[in-house]
């Protein structure tokens, strides 16, 4: 990177990042910081919590099972600490990694507000689709097995390995630093954000449609325009002025079908990983 003129270099990582064998998903992420760190650059490492957003696999996945069973099978006691971001905070947070020269050399973790618990998140998603939902706590060596099944013959499981471990150890940190450092207040994760706004022109699904559970709250998301934002800026942050739609609200298409999206940055673990890196 240097010989190509790099000198700033931003990485995207993951709050459960740490030197550990036994957790590769975990092991790795920290392997590159390691990286990062050594790279001479002027680097700033994020580490955002569970991501949700466009094309998401939290709301995304939550939505579907919640759709299917009001029975919802929860790892362990479903204690586990959870501080969901949304996508348009975790991009502010890299505007303002950018716009702060101070940051190099820090780790920063960027996630909500609120310290919610793993069960907290599933009722507020079920609240924000108006569904009743039963939590039914499961040992964790009963969602191995079809984790397993789910990892061998799906495309895109709804759950994986790596996943279930950052479940049962939960996804928390501290937004005191980024509220410092990059000026980042992040939104709270709360029913009323996720609701969809009323008179969104949305058709209800047709009678007898088993999509017709919960029909309000399917996969597309949108943030909602931030006046003080240039449109440059909007963009990077994920930011959609074309409706008044919250941010991480729940809509759904025409007929009550799952929205399709072609935004696949945020798949597979639930958060945006990677690096940037920038010519200044």
């Amino acid at each position: 990177m240097k010989t190509a003129g790099v000198r700033r270099l931003l990485h995207i990582s993951v709050v459960v990042a740490r030197p550990d064998p036994a957790l590769p998903y975990h092991d790795t992420k920290w392997k590159g910081e390691e990286l990062v760190r050594a790279s001479g650059l002027d680097w700033t490492i994020l580490r955002p919590g569970v991501i949700y957003g466009l094309g998401d696999d939290l709301l995304a996945h939550l939505s579907l099972m919640l759709r299917i069973a009001p029975v919802f099978p929860i790892v362990n006691d479903g204690r586990s600490p959870m501080m969901p971001v949304h996508a348009g905070d975790v991009a502010k947070g890299v505007v303002g990694a950018l716009r702060h020269p101070e940051t190099a050399g820090k780790t920063v973790e960027i996630v909500g507000p609120e310290r919610l618990v793993l069960r907290d998140v599933v009722r507020r998603v079920a609240e924000a689709m108006g569904l009743p939902v039963w939590i039914w706590p499961t040992p964790i060596g009963l969602m191995k097995i079809p984790v397993s099944v789910m990892e061998a013959t799906m495309t895109q499981p709804l759950s994986t390995r790596a996943q279930l471990a950052m479940l049962v150890e939960g996804l928390a940190g501290d937004p005191g630093p980024a509220r410092q450092l990059l000026g980042l207040e992040t939104l709270p994760f709360t029913a009323e954000r996720l609701r969809p706004a009323p008179g969104g022109g949305r058709s209800p699904a047709p009678a007898g449609d088993p999509s017709s559970r919960g029909a309000g709250a399917v996969r597309t998301f949108r943030a909602s325009a931030d006046p003080g934002l240039s449109r440059s800026d909007r963009s990077l942050e994920g930011h959609d002025d074309r409706d008044g739609r919250p941010p991480g609200s729940l809509g759904a298409a025409e007929g009550g079908a799952p929205a399709v999206d072609a935004d696949r940055s945020t798949r597979g673990s639930g958060s945006c990983r990677g690096s940037a890196a920038l010519r200044v």
